[in-house]
């Protein structure tokens, strides 16, 4: 019965977040004057190994679509503990729980 629910709801999230990614790229390649598809692929959510052979198949450049995936692998891991106390102190996950808890009354 909440399979819809999920369904659009995660849909839109995607939407929103891949938005929100070529923004960023279209931005970055404004102010550095990289190219937009090779920006795009290596703002993507995907991982290293698939962007990379994605960008050697478009001709992108598979450097600068690494440089980004592996930079990004580095910060979100390198810095996953200090998030995860910012995370706390503004009370997400507090806010997490209660979300989880008014879905499970609703089951």
């Amino acid at each position: 019965m909440r399979l819809p629910r999920v369904f659009v709801s995660s849909a839109v999230f995607i939407l929103i977040l891949a938005t929100l990614l070529f923004g960023y790229a279209a931005l970055l390649c404004w102010l550095t004057g990289l190219d937009l598809a090779s920006a795009t692929l290596g703002a993507s959510p995907g991982g290293l190994v698939e962007m990379a052979i994605t960008a050697q198949t478009l001709h992108l450049s598979v450097g600068l679509v690494t440089g980004f995936h592996v930079v990004r692998a580095f910060l979100v891991n390198g810095f996953a503990t200090k998030f995860w106390v910012e995370f706390h102190r503004v009370g997400l996950f507090t806010g997490l729980d209660w979300i989880a808890s008014r879905l499970k009354r609703h089951r």
